[in-house]
């Protein structure tokens, strides 16, 4: 059975598990219409994709989780998010600051001592900073680039003696390092292990429990193969000296209460989804095109609003988008590295609004 025959099959399958009503129906043609090419031009083994529409939350799985294992994607596999993990980090940081118990103008060396009593440039950023790209900090420190080659100690040395190529608060460069420290900084304020903050901030409220930095190995047969972009298997990421730039995993079914969350659709927990809300509002131009909320992105497609992040590891590629004055959301995970999940997430959202994507660069993915 060829890739796109099988997703057809487990989407067939995926509609068939819900009642079967126009609007949900008219939903699948939409996803089917949008991920199939995409699907038969990137050939990733497996893909789930979540829709939130109308107050509902649907998932549709196309493919295999494991090829060697003939193992179907379903709404429990776990995929890696890559960047999307950055947001996670920033909806931390806005429940600390909402709480009163950080604040956004926090300089980063405040919570970590070594910092405070060492560091040069690095005392003159501040939290927001960190979580709008706008630190100054590249993308990753110097050689060694990968982060499970450092750990913390030697990546506060090199933090100490970093030298600001710009101003920090004045230019925008990605940086999984600056979200990454900002995870360090709450873990230290918190005194906990940052998973341990976030399961008692929002993952354990929302009732999301297959979210993790470490795979449990009760969770391990959930866990996707990833592939490289030729199609060979990679192995899965450690979690590295910054995980909070990016070495989460999460399953489908946990993304969507955080999609339906983000939508301000939880009212059983106001206290998240104004925290939420506030991660999401506009703090940093990054272009005529976009401004950089917390970690989101914000901009304009087709006369819609758009909120989104990307992600990409070498084996998976990722995608959560919302239309959030149509309360429309979307959540793309492919277990494939080097896919154009921004450019797939962002034609199927606009479609669900009934829009077409206008094309150009503006799916160019940070991850």
């Amino acid at each position: 059975m060829t890739t796109l025959a099988c997703g057809m099959a487990l989407l067939a399958w995926a509609v068939a598990a819900y009642p079967a009503t126009p609007a949900k129906a008219a939903i699948a043609d939409i996803v089917q219409t949008a991920i199939g090419p995409w699907i038969e031009k990137e050939k990733p083994p497996g893909v789930i994709v979540v829709v939130r529409h109308d107050g509902r939350t649907q998932f549709f799985p196309f493919g295999q989780a494991n090829k060697a294992l003939n193992q179907a994607v379903t709404a429990d596999t776990i995929f890696e998010l890559a960047s999307i993990t950055k947001v996670f980090t920033t909806t931390s940081l806005a429940m600390e600051v909402r709480a009163g118990k950080m604040r956004l103008d926090d300089r980063v060396e405040q919570y970590l001592p070594y910092l405070r009593q060492n560091g040069g440039d690095i005392k003159k950023v501040a939290l927001l900073q960190l979580a709008t790209h706008s630190s100054s900090l590249p993308r990753t420190p110097g050689k060694p680039p990968s982060d499970r080659d450092w750990d913390k100690e030697s990546l506060l040395r090199w933090l100490a003696q970093w030298h600001a190529p710009y101003p920090p608060g004045s230019k925008s460069l990605y940086s999984n390092l600056g979200v990454g420290l900002l995870g360090l900084a709450i873990e230290e304020h918190d005194q906990q292990p940052l998973i341990d903050v976030w399961k008692r901030q929002f993952l354990g409220p929302l009732g999301m429990h297959h979210t993790f930095f470490e795979i449990p190995p009760d969770a391990a047969n959930l866990v996707v193969q990833g592939y490289g972009p030729k199609g060979l298997p990679v192995k899965q990421t450690p979690p590295g000296a910054w995980p909070a730039g990016g070495r989460l995993h999460s399953s489908a079914r946990d993304m969507g209460e955080f999609l339906a969350a983000n939508l301000g659709e939880r009212p059983d927990h106001p206290r998240i989804m104004k925290a939420m809300r506030f991660a999401q509002e506009p703090y940093f131009k990054v272009s005529a095109k976009m401004t950089q909320g917390l970690a989101w992105q914000r901009l304009n497609l087709a006369g819609e609003f758009v909120i989104d992040k990307n992600g990409g590891l070498a084996g998976t590629s990722t995608y959560i988008g919302m239309l959030p004055e149509r309360h429309i959301g979307v959540v793309v995970m492919a277990n494939r590295g080097k896919c154009s999940a921004t450019a797939v997430g962002r034609k199927l959202l606009l479609a669900l609004a009934g829009k077409q994507h206008p094309g150009g660069d503006s799916d160019e993915e940070d991850q």
